[in-house]
């Protein structure tokens, strides 16, 4: 995994650790919480990897690291309103901006990177 090698952190899908489920129907998409390995063991904040949830689109588009500035529900709601998947990450941030009152803020904005998304570089 590109995000493993990056950051030298092992990653891993919650499975009830620390109250969370791992994949959770949201209509439209999955939603699957992940964080490092470390810190679905040890519940210390100083071992997560600060990037939100993935949704994985039913559809088959592609999927988006969902931002952590707000609920699951709220991320979502954002994305659903501003449809990220064609425009540039210049563009996306700009729309963001304009909708929710964020100028430039790395929580509002998803990277889009080469027709997919992952989350910002730590």
């Amino acid at each position: 995994m590109e995000l493993e090698a990056k950051s030298g952190k092992r990653m891993a899908i919650f499975d009830g650790e620390l109250g969370v489920q791992g994949t959770v129907d949201h209509d439209d998409v999955w939603i699957v919480n992940w964080n490092t390995a470390d810190y679905l063991q040890s519940g210390n904040v100083f071992d997560q990897f600060l990037a939100g949830p993935i949704a994985v689109p039913k559809n088959g588009d592609e999927f988006v690291v969902l931002g952590t500035a707000g609920t699951t529900d709220q991320e979502l709601d954002r994305w659903r309103a501003t449809d990220l998947r064609e425009v540039s990450e210049a563009e996306a941030r700009q729309l963001l901006a304009e909708k929710f009152g964020a100028p430039g803020s790395e929580l509002y904005a998803p990277m889009v990177v080469d027709g997919g998304h992952r989350p910002p570089p730590t």
